[in-house]
């Protein structure tokens, strides 16, 4: 075990650890399940401080595979994935106590995934703006094309808006910025801060505008509800979030879903007026 980082957030140090996330090589390779494990401790420490449990800054031990140190999950990436995990840590809103992460490594010995969900918003420092001329795209990678992506892209594609997305520029008065994970992660999120609207599949930068309040228009997945908090017993109404202020639950706001080909046309002249 090496000690990687000392991150230190809203506090200048801490003595109480309250949580130990442990990644592996499935959770730490996407924007929504890194967002899974750091959100709902963050949450959680945030609501104990509310309670009057908590009053005083805490630790949070953060650990991740030693071979992931220095790796690039893909060629193209800019970030390696320790990289990756050190970004979101330091440009997450701090709990009011304040809070110290502490990134170590492990020698991983098993194969044991684990758990992660959809179901709590916890916001980084810096939010959306909305001040540059210009929307965003994400589009479908055949490196993030897991089963489920496969489906959700058929529909895409069936519904006809899967055309819509690969001509965007056709449809819309402003210019557009394609993002993707290969970029820098502050090239990502400053990219999402300042477009006017962002155009996205269920997965990866779904879930990362969230962390931003970044408006977002989801394509190709089969429903009008969020993905947030779906069958995972808390509901799409009622996601833990965070509004700099106090803990809360609700439905999310940043998000539209788009099931035909018109709904996402209309989304795109809206942008033009």
């Amino acid at each position: 075990m090496n000690h990687i980082k000392t991150i230190l957030l809203g506090c200048k140090s801490a003595d109480q650890v309250v949580y130990t996330l442990k990644f592996d090589e499935n959770t730490i390779q996407a924007h929504a399940t890194l967002m899974s494990q750091f959100c709902t401790a963050l949450w959680k420490i945030q609501n104990l401080y509310e309670e009057g449990i908590i009053n005083s800054p805490v630790i949070i031990n953060v650990f991740m595979p030693e071979r992931f140190v220095g790796l690039k999950l893909h060629p193209d990436n800019v970030n390696s994935c320790d990289q990756h995990l050190i970004y979101f840590m330091e440009n997450f809103q701090p709990p009011s106590c304040g809070v110290v992460f502490e990134l170590y490594t492990f020698v991983d010995t098993t194969a044991v995934q684990s758990p992660w969900n959809a179901k709590v918003i916890w916001p980084f420092s810096r939010q959306w703006v909305g001040d540059g001329d210009y929307i965003t795209v994400q589009k479908y990678g055949e490196t993030v094309l897991s089963k489920d992506t496969h489906y959700f892209r058929d529909i895409a594609i069936s519904s006809g808006q899967m055309d819509i997305i690969n001509s965007i520029e056709d449809y819309s008065e402003y210019p557009v910025k394609e993002i993707s994970y290969t970029m820098s992660d502050e090239d990502f999120f400053d990219t999402l801060i300042h477009s006017k609207k962002h155009y996205t599949y269920m997965g990866s930068s779904y879930y990362s505008a969230g962390l931003i309040n970044c408006p977002t228009i989801c394509y190709g997945f089969p429903t009008q509800d969020s993905a947030w908090g779906m069958d995972m017993g808390n509901g799409f109404t009622n996601i833990c979030q965070y509004d700099f202020k106090k803990t809360f639950n609700g439905p999310q706001t940043y998000v539209t879903h788009t099931q035909i080909v018109y709904e996402l046309k209309g989304h795109l002249l809206e942008i033009a007026k």
